[in-house]
């Protein structure tokens, strides 16, 4: 055993100690500290005291963990240098000693090293590279290199600015406040404020060169992207599998899937009067009628009558706003950009809604070569997550587009193709993995492409049956203990899977959900989803289902939502009611879901589209979930079909304009 024992050491001149700066390198048996006043102090075992090394102008100091610079002959340090912060970040000091070996010959000098106006120094130093540079960083994310003043000869700078390094999209990539790690005398490797790594070498003695690296995924990890059987290089370039022998029988399994044979969904032939079949989508693809904007406040439309209208909250009352796209004859809206969106024409072509002055007119940000699918992302249904500049899309040719909305003028990038694969659908761009934009090829199969590295990889399949060609649904829970995130997708038999990861657990985990119901198939992407706790999915019935996490032991199980009807009360007067009937009541209409992805407004109001073109509302009164009907703006009915759901909206007068239905005027009933 060994017998350690504690020794008080006395502060210096009564002060607090803040932090200890080095200990031992620059001069055996000594320590540096930093007290809470700023002062150097170094104390010294030999001599059993504290010494102050007062700065210049005795400038206050920033507690920090420092590096030290030492010069080694005949065994012994015989020159050094310690680098510190000073408290307002304006400068950095070097604390030189010459003759460090020699207590009774020691000579101590500080230099100043002050960086560029408007900019700070963080309380970090280190490391030293290729012995002659130590690292120093500055709030703006850039890094600064200083050689110690006995290692410069004559002619030659001290201080240097390194450039920030640039992904392969043009982005500069700007350093995190966290120390970097050197792994060779060449070689250092810093983190990124956005999580990626970055490597530092050089060849020549000022010759810098940055690599971009792709981090493994850490919230559960991916137990697919760096194997032993795969080698390192796969997990330095992120390279993918290729072959169809896996590195075990396992893995070989569950990259073929084992795609027996399921029942295809059922098809239901819509034999409904002309109003309705107006309504119906041509595909199930045409997935976003719904889309919103802004959580409680904004939910924008796409009806049969190819108009762009919105479902809009301007603090007084809600209005219906028409967005007129003239004869561009919009199919869906795509995206949500920065407090706008993008939509569709029927010629394939995007448009981005902007405001000039008190008006809106839609701008053509349309791929110059390739025309785009009617499948965007999905909606983030409030799912934590960070706003991304890159907009994703599936081109006609089956091609990954992105478009970048941060350059001026836009500009679209296409990612690097698979030999022999095209894509059918978007299922994630971003928000399951932040590095990672997720989609569905004509196959079935699921395939993930870095954005880090710009290279793709098949990922494991769902052990029996392929996918849908629909967006994903993701949900994330922070609160979960693990946390995890799940990606629900639609098997092409119409079931439910999901892919979840845990933090802590190795790799992604395939989970069977089946059938809403007997008889019951999936007809559109699944979602929304609300609380982390429900996905909403709607059937080829043209009813709604819930499956909905157990809060006492987290299974999975499934919820019946039905579809609004309409009734007689025996009176002449129609209302909205929900299954089961009672005192009498006569049922007069029931109507159908559409195949379109439905939207939460909030996580209390779910809208989808019904069959008639109007907007079917689920919400909840605060003890149970309720149907309404919602009348859709510009559309004729029957008035014995017209329901009120729970938001009773106002139509906006056209001679008054946009922007007074916007600021709370000019509305009428």
């Amino acid at each position: 055993a060994v017998d350690t024992k504690w020794r008080v050491i006395v502060s210096p001149e009564g002060s607090i100690i803040r932090g200890i700066v080095e200990i031992g390198t620059l001069r055996p048996g000594s320590f540096f500290v930093i007290t809470s006043s700023g002062a150097l102090f170094e104390y010294d075992h030999n001599e059993n005291g504290w010494k102050h090394h007062a700065t210049p102008k005795r400038i206050p100091i920033m507690p920090a963990e420092s590096t030290a610079f030492r010069h080694i002959e005949n065994g012994a340090v015989t020159r050094g240098s310690i680098f510190v912060v000073a408290i307002e970040g304006q400068q950095l000091l070097e604390l030189r000693c010459d003759n460090c070996n020699s207590r009774a010959h020691v000579q101590w000098s500080w230099k100043s090293y002050p960086v560029l106006a408007g900019d700070r120094l963080l309380p970090i130093v280190g490391p030293v590279i290729n012995d002659r540079y130590v690292c120093a960083y500055l709030r703006s994310g850039r890094l600064v290199m200083i050689s110690p003043s006995f290692v410069i000869s004559k002619g030659h700078q001290n201080m240097s600015y390194v450039h920030v390094p640039v992904d392969s999209r043009g982005n500069n990539l700007h350093l995190a406040p966290v120390r970097g790690l050197v792994a060779s005398k060449a070689q250092a490797f810093f983190l990124a404020q956005d999580g990626r790594l970055l490597e530092m070498s050089t060849e020549r003695k000022r010759s810098w060169k940055w690599n971009v690296l792709d981090v493994p995924e850490s919230e559960g990890g991916d137990a697919t992207y760096c194997t032993v059987s795969k080698g390192p290089n796969n997990c330095r370039l992120g390279s993918s599998e290729t072959s169809k022998k896996g590195a075990s029988g396992k893995l070989d399994r569950k990259m073929k899937g084992g795609r027996s044979k399921r029942r295809e969904p059922q098809k239901q032939k819509v034999s409904r009067e002309d109003m309705i079949k107006r309504h119906t989508p041509a595909m199930s693809q045409d997935l976003f009628s719904l889309r919103v904007l802004q959580p409680s406040t904004s939910l924008f439309v796409t009806t049969g009558l190819r108009n762009v209208s919105e479902l809009y909250y301007n603090g007084v009352n809600w209005v219906w706003l028409e967005h007129f796209g003239g004869d561009l004859n919009f199919t869906g809206i795509l995206a949500i950009n920065n407090g706008t969106v993008v939509a569709l024409s029927e010629n394939g072509h995007l448009y981005l809604r902007q405001r000039h002055g008190r008006e809106l007119f839609w701008l053509n940000i349309s791929h110059p070569h390739e025309q785009v699918q009617g499948s965007g992302a999905s909606e983030t249904d409030g799912v934590w997550g960070e706003q991304n500049s890159l907009l994703w899309f599936i081109s006609k040719s089956g091609k990954l587009l992105s478009l970048d909305t941060t350059r001026n003028p836009f500009r679209w990038s296409s990612a690097p193709e698979e030999i022999g694969i095209q894509m059918a659908a978007l299922a994630d761009a971003q928000l399951a993995r932040r590095f990672a934009v997720y989609t569905i090829s004509n196959d079935g199969s699921l395939y993930k492409f870095s954005v880090a590295t710009l290279r793709w990889t098949r990922e494991i399949q769902p052990p029996h049956g392929t996918l849908a060609p629909f967006p994903a649904c993701v949900v994330k829970e922070r609160s979960h203990d693990p946390p995890f995130v799940s990606m629900f997708l639609v098997g092409a038999a119409g079931d439910l899977w999901e892919r979840r990861a845990e933090r802590g657990v190795s790799g992604w985990e395939w989970i069977s959900h089946g059938f809403p119901a007997r008889g019951e198939y999936i007809a559109t992407a699944a979602g929304p989803t609300i609380n982390s706790r429900s996905v909403f999915v709607v059937a080829a019935s043209g009813k709604l289902f819930e499956i909905y996490r157990l809060p006492d032991n987290e299974e999975w199980t499934w919820m019946p939502h039905a579809a609004p009807v309409a009734a007689s009360d025996g009176r002449g007067k129609e209302i909205v009611v929900n299954s089961p009937l009672s005192h009498g009541n006569r049922i007069t209409y029931t109507w159908r879901l559409l195949p379109v992805r439905g939207v939460a407004l909030d996580t209390r109001k779910l809208f989808f589209m019904l069959d008639d073109g109007r907007l079917g509302e689920r919400f909840w009164d605060g003890s149970k979930w309720v149907w309404g009907v919602m009348d859709a703006w510009g559309q004729e009915y029957p008035d014995y079909l017209f329901r009120p759901s729970s938001i009773e909206a106002k139509r906006c007068v056209p001679e008054a304009g946009v922007y007074s239905c916007e600021i709370g005027v000019g509305s009428s009933s």
